[in-house]
């Protein structure tokens, strides 16, 4: 049977989804006309998912550790052990998330895997995600994040600028 495949007309390089579109296009705007009800599928399935793993906590966390970093559980609380339950970074304790658990972000080396999953070889901790936002944030940069620190000891020490009132 000679079945043609038909052009997108919103992408012409790509083949049609459905409606005329590519399926990027064609699910942005299934999701764009029913924002609410598509926000509440999401919301319901994760809630009955909960509730249904309730006793297994761990599931979620194993998968997400496995898929992007390329570690287990065990490894990552072998790892936890190591640094006594402490932040590589900072060297003070996890703070409680949103679901009361004490976790610590993976910390990798983005010039070795540098989009959303790593290898599992370039680990180098598990920190604060504060802390490891600041670090993504000064790109891994070491000179970046000397150059902060060095700003902040220096501001710290000055003596504080003659607007006493704080007025802005």
């Amino acid at each position: 049977r000679n079945k043609t495949i038909s052009k997108a007309t919103c992408h012409p390089l790509k083949v049609n989804f459905g409606r005329g579109l590519c399926a990027n296009c064609y699910y942005r705007e299934r999701y764009n006309q029913n924002k609410n009800g598509y926000r509440d599928k999401k919301r319901l399935s994760g809630k009955k998912w909960r509730e249904k793993n309730k006793n297994n906590i761990d599931l979620h966390r194993k998968y997400k550790l496995k898929f992007r970093f390329n570690i287990t559980l065990e490894e990552y609380k072998e790892l936890f052990r190591k640094q006594k339950g402490l932040c590589a970074a900072c060297e003070k304790p996890p703070f409680a998330a949103h679901n009361g658990a004490l976790a610590l972000a993976v910390d990798h080396d983005h010039s070795c895997c540098s989009g959303e999953r790593s290898c599992g070889k370039c680990i180098r901790g598990l920190i604060h995600s504060q802390c490891n936002n600041a670090i993504g944030n000064a790109f891994d940069n070491p000179e970046i994040l000397n150059k902060l620190a060095n700003y902040l000891i220096k501001e710290k020490s000055a003596e504080r600028r003659p607007n006493a009132d704080n007025k802005r």
